[in-house]
């Protein structure tokens, strides 16, 4: 009953929404996308159950403004990298390991990821003024040779790559999977396979079964992101304790959990319920928290974060520095 409570409750949204877009497009200022707008849009569309199918064909195949609209921030942000960052974020694959040579432990060439990289070769950027960018897809002609293809082998029948991009994606046994794991990773902080971003035969799930009994029922009820928090938080691998020493095998199997930190989010919100004002705001202190990592890649969240020990060790002296 509680699960479902906290579940119904727009702070979930709220809190999966700044995971996300963290994942999404990290918290750096220096680039031209948006991650407020972004960040707005995800909560938007969690509180109205959207499923995460949904979610990521808007991503995929977003076009307008990127003052206005949410997910174009996401093409904003990642640019001509765009193909690195799909197959990554949705798919679970390292694709920019092939970037410069063929990929030293799985099966993609670079000749993959210029093919895939090749789905966005009709975006066009169109700067209206400063921080709104106007993301358009551009109509392609090209020789069958010259057309993009998915890591599937796939290849549009249309003008419209982005689109069938979307539909590749997200009708994918790579899709299922990542998204499932990736739900697993964010509440566990350790993926069925982990790294989250590293599914390849020399990095095996660390249970096939699992993976794939919450792979087939995320795609039998339409990815229905809070059925996926649902199962995962009643489990017993979740609900584990974590007190008292735990080895490096007992955390990989989740017999144990790891303790879990809080998000600086998280931290600023608690801060804020005790002492009912903070000397600067969630976003500065957010920014200020991070620092120099704050342009860092961001899909592996659980990397940047500390525990509460030591986070409050270091940000106290921020908080107890302004006047009061």
């Amino acid at each position: 009953a509680w699960i479902d409570k906290m579940l119904q409750d727009p702070l979930f949204s709220r809190r999966v929404a700044e995971v996300w877009t963290a994942a999404l497009v990290g918290y750096t200022r220096e680039t031209e996308a948006d991650r407020v707008v972004l960040l707005q849009w995800l909560a938007q569309e969690l509180e109205q159950h959207r499923s995460y199918k949904d979610i990521a064909l808007s991503l995929l195949t977003a076009q307008g403004q990127a003052a206005t609209d949410g997910p174009v921030n996401f093409v904003v942000r990642h640019g001509e990298d765009m193909g690195v960052q799909v197959s990554r974020q949705f798919l679970g694959i390292r694709l920019d390991c092939a970037r410069c040579h063929d990929h030293p432990f799985a099966r993609w060439t670079q000749e993959d990821f210029a093919a895939m990289n090749r789905f966005f070769e009709p975006v066009r950027f169109q700067e209206l003024s400063e921080r709104n960018i106007v993301v358009r897809d551009a109509p392609m002609r090209t020789e069958q040779a010259d057309l993009p293809r998915f890591l599937s082998g796939a290849q549009p029948r249309t003008s419209q790559w982005r689109a069938e991009l979307a539909l590749f994606t997200t009708r994918s046994k790579p899709f299922a999977r990542n998204f499932v794991n990736r739900v697993w990773y964010d509440l566990t902080g350790r993926g069925i396979v982990n790294p989250p971003d590293e599914f390849h035969p020399e990095n095996p799930p660390i249970s096939q079964p699992l993976l794939d009994l919450l792979a087939a029922d995320a795609k039998a009820h339409d990815f229905d992101i809070r059925r996926v928090y649902r199962l995962i938080c009643n489990s017993q691998a979740y609900q584990r304790i974590s007190s008292g020493q735990a080895t490096k095998r007992e955390i990989a199997l989740f017999a144990k959990r790891e303790v879990k930190p809080l998000t600086p989010e998280q931290v600023y919100d608690s801060y804020r319920i005790a002492q009912a004002s903070a000397p600067m705001g969630r976003n500065d202190f957010v920014q200020q928290y991070y620092g120099e990592t704050a342009d860092e890649d961001f899909l592996q969240t659980w990397r940047f974060r500390e525990t509460i020990q030591t986070m409050l060790e270091r940000v106290t002296g921020d908080f107890d520095s302004h006047p009061k």
